[in-house]
């Protein structure tokens, strides 16, 4: 990789990480990541039929991938203190779901 592009990444990055931490630090997020298109995705049979397309929210990949960051060291935080249950599934929806049920029924 040429010298050049690295230190772009490496830029790049550092603005990034100044980004997740302001948004982890506040609580907020840019207005911009809380906007999604809904688009039909084609999943089987005839494409006539409204009933074979499942709605996939498109979001801005940065938002996306700090849900994941976010994700993992919640996934990582559980299993180190065992707190998981039942090799739950944590999801980007089945995330918030399983907390809800854990707390609504004490495990």
């Amino acid at each position: 990789m040429p010298i050049e592009i690295a230190d772009e990444i490496s830029v790049f990055v550092a603005e990034l990480n100044k980004l997740y931490n302001k948004s982890l630090k506040t609580g907020d997020v840019p207005q911009d990541w809380k906007l999604a298109n809904v688009m039909p995705i084609f999943k089987k049979i005839k494409r006539s039929s409204p009933v074979n397309y499942e709605p996939v929210s498109l979001t801005v990949i940065l938002c996306t991938v700090l849900e994941s960051l976010i994700r993992d060291k919640v996934i990582e935080h559980l299993d180190i203190y065992k707190l998981r249950i039942h090799n739950m599934v944590l999801s980007k929806i089945g995330l918030a779901y399983e907390f809800i049920s854990f707390y609504r029924t004490g495990y």
